[in-house]
């Protein structure tokens, strides 16, 4: 520890001034730093707030969602994260920034109509069938056998 060593003067009765050192001449003058033991500090963590990359999309094709998040960490000597709660984050302010983007990957393939003349696309389903979409009741008249 470092301090500062001055002369000055001691008479009884008179303000304490600053004298000049050769006015000390005759006395040993101490020493301007000195060996101390504080008790040792604890150590400052490095914590702060971590934004994530973003995860895959959530399709494998067209229009889907990527998320990330923000999460309290410090790095630890070997150069890793890790994560923290958020009330070791407190000293520092926690980024606004998007989480949530959307993603729009290749065009989903679509499913060719079979090659029958009954197959029509649904509109309320949107796929192929090979019969009507909608049912619908019809008279049907009875078996020739059974009109007597």
């Amino acid at each position: 520890m470092k301090r500062a060593v001055a002369c000055v003067s001691s008479d009884p009765g008179a303000y304490s001034r600053v004298l000049p050192d050769a006015s000390c001449a005759a006395l040993p003058k101490p020493s301007s730093q000195d060996t101390c033991m504080i008790k040792r500090c604890h150590k400052q963590r490095k914590a702060q707030w971590f934004v994530s990359t973003w995860q895959p999309c959530s399709v494998a094709c067209g229009k889907g969602l990527q998320l990330r998040v923000v999460k309290c960490a410090e790095k630890d000597v070997a150069g890793k994260y890790r994560e923290l709660s958020a009330k070791k984050c407190q000293h520092v302010p926690k980024p606004s920034m998007e989480l949530q983007q959307t993603c729009v990957l290749s065009d989903c393939p679509v499913a060719s109509p079979p090659s029958r003349p009954d197959c029509v696309r649904c509109r309320v389903e949107e796929a192929f069938r090979c019969a009507p979409c909608s049912v619908s009741f019809v008279d049907v008249p009875p078996p020739a056998a059974s009109r007597r």
